[in-house]
């Protein structure tokens, strides 16, 4: 009986045992069950509140900045649309010039021993000489002597070259009206006294004998500097002549014209 009691007591015990660790093991999973929903509810939470901050924080950047941005930029599209354009249009003196300058144009008849005889337009300010070249410059037969190949021509002028031995042609009136009244007709001159002048452009070696000291070795210079190196565009030029000098050129002055 002894030993029929002491080992149900051992089966009790060890019955009682078993439903401690079991009690045990199952509040320690609840345990662990309850801790893991914490933490899982702690990282939600964590990053929730991050992701709410980032968004606070990315709005607030964009409204202090954008605003400001976008204004500075509709104020530059604004300045620069306000700008006037330079398309670079002539002013009114540009303008005027160039259409003087499309204008300042005439016509010349140029006729007689020439290369190619007809009417060519020179620009404003051209000589005699200039007509001349642009009818192809004079023949071999030509006598450049007679005439004064620095004078200015004007609109509808005619211009005749001589041949030599040719003698010089007097300018019809409508030649004459069509000269520059300020420049004496070719070939001619005359001083304040009325003398006439001798035009060392066109005179020839007996009419360049008649001024004063000009002897024939003298007037063949005359001829020969201008006929190489162009008329005579002033007074003065005559002095490059060589034999005259300044003395010379002195007693000449008063009686010479070109």
């Amino acid at each position: 009986m002894a030993q029929r009691r002491s080992k149900g007591r051992a089966s009790s015990s060890v019955s009682l045992f078993s439903d401690s660790v079991s009690k045990r093991i199952a509040l320690s999973g609840r345990r662990r069950s309850a801790v893991i929903v914490l933490a899982c509810c702690f990282l939600f939470a964590v990053v929730g509140i991050t992701f709410v901050l980032l968004r606070q924080g990315e709005y607030r950047l964009t409204r202090s900045s954008g605003p400001g941005v976008a204004a500075e930029a509709d104020a530059r599209q604004g300045a620069h649309e306000s700008e006037p354009v330079d398309r670079g249009e002539p002013s009114d003196s540009e303008g005027s010039s160039k259409a003087s300058d499309s204008t300042e144009t005439f016509f010349v008849h140029v006729d007689g021993a020439v290369a190619s005889p007809g009417v060519y337009e020179l620009a404003a300010g051209s000589r005699a000489n200039d007509a001349v070249r642009a009818a192809g410059g004079p023949t071999e037969g030509a006598d450049l002597s007679m005439l004064n190949l620095a004078q200015k021509v004007s609109d509808g002028e005619k211009i005749h070259v001589p041949a030599q031995g040719e003698a010089a042609p007097q300018p019809s009136q409508a030649d004459v009206g069509s000269i520059d009244p300020s420049v004496p007709p070719i070939g001619s001159g005359s001083s304040k006294g009325g003398a006439s002048l001798v035009n060392i452009n066109t005179a020839s070696v007996d009419e360049l004998k008649t001024l004063s000291g000009v002897g024939e070795s003298t007037a063949k210079a005359i001829v020969e500097d201008r006929t190489n190196n162009g008329p005579f565009a002033s007074k003065e030029d005559l002095m490059r002549v060589s034999g005259i000098g300044e003395k010379k050129y002195a007693k000449l002055e008063g009686s010479i014209c070109v």
